[in-house]
């Protein structure tokens, strides 16, 4: 028995590399190739877009946390703004995603789920407090990954994603600086 099984896991491994050398082969075309270089390229870029995916899902949360709690009118219209433009930036990754058969992040990591809790659990001037610089540390951290990414991304379709992606981040974390100077 443990010969067949020996004996199987050769013929696998065997047929296995002569499917990737078929791969390999120049017979291909052109466009097979691209697209095996593109998804590689994106595979690459893994770590960026599930953080991508995760800091997308973290702000659309908190967002209509703040929509509900916050004291300020601007903090609310603020939450209401991160619901919507995150979740269509969350839509355009996905689209990403989807089109080269990647999996991304789909649950909240256990740190941004327990701030996520911890945010819950306030209301009114209180939440704005913890929640608006919240907001400015996030969104600029968010910018630097982004523009880094822009920079540095292996995939040409990642790095046109996040510097499309940029603007929208960039007048999040203009609009809650503005927030953040009326409140002192």
């Amino acid at each position: 028995m443990k010969r067949i099984v020996f004996f199987i896991a050769i013929f696998l491994s065997v047929l296995l590399v002569a499917c990737q050398n078929k791969n390999q082969q120049p017979g291909n075309s052109m466009t097979d190739t691209t697209m095996n270089k593109d998804t590689s390229k994106i595979s690459l870029d893994m770590n960026f877009l599930n953080e991508a995916a995760q800091g997308g899902m973290f702000e659309v949360q908190l967002g209509k946390i703040a929509e509900e709690k916050a004291h300020s009118k601007d903090v609310k219209d603020f939450g209401k703004m991160m619901v919507t433009d995150h979740s269509n930036v969350n839509d355009t990754l996905r689209n990403l995603a989807q089109q080269h058969n990647i999996t991304l992040t789909d649950t909240l990591s256990k740190d941004n789920q327990e701030i996520i809790n911890n945010m819950s659990k306030l209301s009114g001037r209180k939440f704005d407090k913890e929640y608006v610089p919240l907001m400015v540390k996030d969104h600029t951290n968010d910018i630097a990954k982004f523009k880094d990414e822009v920079q540095n991304a292996y995939s040409s379709e990642v790095r046109e994603w996040a510097s499309n992606t940029l603007p929208v981040l960039q007048k999040h974390l203009d609009r809650i600086e503005d927030i953040q100077k009326t409140m002192k």
